[in-house]
């Protein structure tokens, strides 16, 4: 078995619902090679861990293109149909792609409640279908085993149990083979569709050849501590380190302060509080501070240093970052609320989370300073605000948690330029007592910061067997690079529950 390719669609972020437009693109367009949002959001998962890509209606959906050709593809989602509407061709469907034509599809329902497999597009061909098979609001499991042939062998199944089988045209092009695939709702279609715990084999080998129909989930498992850490410390940040999470901007008023609660994992010098302006004013000037959190779960008192260096400008776009001239020392596990003061009106300065309405804001005088005392405050939804900070005793693994961004000014990273250096991390526990593991996946984001080029490769460490994957050579962007072992490498044998919480994640600096 070749495992093609895992998403439980996890890493992408730490909160459900994230926007509509912005985000998610950004999120996914790392590890899938399309993203169409069209409302597109990261929601709660449909299984027991985790999280899910929903809200996908009207066009909306991921494509992923494969560096190989597969004559036979065998693979699974978890699916959740959440409002239905009649005609034909409005069921959400997954696509086998030879380039950019479709192979086949798999239509997962329609006015009918079937699922269907079609020759081509989700409204080609019919081949085989069953009606009356899943309901609005239902979770299901998917599951198929296609070979692609005008004399295709199919066979699909639901929640674990076959409903559809037999030969048909699994192919459009001269080719008998896919490369891609994609899954989405048609334009036009107001069907929503929620899918989480994907995966995707091939037929080579001896081992996970065949689908598992055990309605599997994708469990993602991230950095506890480091076990090797020979890269040196990049960049930390903490906050809100996500993209924009709306497409239009909150404003601020002159002589507004805004406050948000953080409580940073180790010691360090908090050196700056950054957020992404929206909007274009040469005059404003803004100011940061950082505040104690009092008894009542409010500001406090300033920190010594606490409070910034006043910033003039800002630009539709850029980071706008307010420094602390002596970085102010925070102590890990302790609860500090960072924020700015700013001395004009701005309309749609900055972005805004969703459904997050911990932060606080107050007016105070702005040429004054930040005061003594925190004033009263009143709560109102999360500018997408962060710091970055320097850890007392840098620590690989917390660089190492969040989710990728595109935007590298507030990117958590570590680097080397050093051949062989290497990075293990000691990984978070699976939850289940006693699961049977079909493939471990380990996953890591690799971007090049300078000129030039440079191989990496992502590694997994089992006993005292480290395997690397295929070195690869970063691109200036943020891209998922990806290793996937469907035996521990230390015995040969599957994977038991021991053996993949004791192994160690990591990467490696090739040349």
């Amino acid at each position: 078995m070749v495992c093609v390719m895992l998403d439980g669609f996890d890493k992408y972020g730490v909160a459900p619902n994230f926007s509509n437009t912005v985000s998610v693109p950004n999120l996914l367009a790392q590890e899938w090679t399309q993203v169409s949002s069209q409302g597109a959001q990261i929601v709660a998962g449909l299984s027991a861990t985790g999280y899910a890509i929903g809200n996908l209606t009207n066009g909306a959906g991921v494509t992923k293109n494969f560096p190989s050709n597969y004559t036979r593809l065998i693979g699974g989602l978890r699916f959740q149909i959440q409002t239905l509407s009649g005609g034909a061709a409005n069921g959400p469907y997954i696509q086998f792609l030879d380039s950019a034509t479709a192979q086949c599809s798999i239509r997962m329902t329609d006015s009918t409640m079937r699922i269907g497999l079609y020759n081509g597009l989700s409204n080609g061909t019919l081949i085989a279908n069953i009606p009356n098979i899943i309901s609005q609001g239902s979770i299901h499991y998917l599951e198929w085993d296609l070979t692609f042939s005008a004399t295709g062998a199919y066979q699909i199944w639901l929640d674990g149990v076959s409903v559809l089988s037999g030969t048909g045209n699994l192919h459009t092009t001269t080719n008998n083979t896919a490369n891609g695939i994609s899954i989405a709702a048609p334009a036009g279609a107001v069907n929503t569709l929620v899918v989480d715990d994907f995966y995707l084999f091939d037929s080579t080998g001896t081992t996970n050849n065949t689908a598992v129909n055990t309605c599997p989930r994708v469990e993602t498992v991230f950095p506890v501590s480091d076990n090797q850490a020979q890269f040196t410390f990049g960049l930390a940040a903490i906050g809100h380190t996500t993209p924009a999470f709306t497409t239009t901007g909150t404003s601020i008023g002159a002589n507004g302060s805004y406050y948000q609660p953080i409580t940073p994992a180790v010691n360090c010098t908090l050196n700056s509080v950054d957020i992404t302006a929206q909007a274009t004013s040469p005059t404003l000037q803004t100011q940061a501070f950082v505040y104690t959190n009092s008894a009542g779960g409010v500001p406090g008192t300033l920190l010594t240093n606490g409070a910034g260096t006043v910033v003039t400008g800002c630009t539709t776009g850029q980071v706008l970052s307010m420094p602390f001239a002596t970085p102010p020392t925070l102590t890990a596990g302790t609860t500090y609320w960072i924020g700015f003061m700013a001395s004009l009106t701005v309309s749609g300065f900055a972005v805004s989370y969703n459904n997050q309405t911990d932060a606080r804001s107050a007016t105070i005088t702005f040429t004054s300073g930040p005061p003594s005392t925190a004033p009263t405050t009143t709560a109102i939804a999360n500018l997408a605000l962060w710091a970055q900070i320097t850890p007392s005793t840098p620590v690989n693994y917390l660089e190492n948690i969040p989710a990728p961004q595109l935007n590298t000014a507030f990117q958590q990273y570590v680097q080397s330029t050093t051949v062989t250096n290497e990075d293990l991390f000691n990984m978070g526990a699976l939850t289940l007592a006693s699961p049977t593991i079909y493939v471990c996946g380990t996953k890591v984001a690799m971007a090049l910061s300078g000129a030039g080029t440079r191989t990496g490769s992502v590694h997994t460490k089992s006993g005292t067997t480290d395997v690397g994957a295929t070195s690869v050579t970063p691109a200036i962007s943020w891209l998922w690079e990806s290793q996937y072992l469907g035996t521990d490498p230390n015995t040969g044998a599957a994977w038991t529950l021991a053996g993949a919480n004791a192994a160690q994640a990591g990467y490696r600096l090739d040349t």
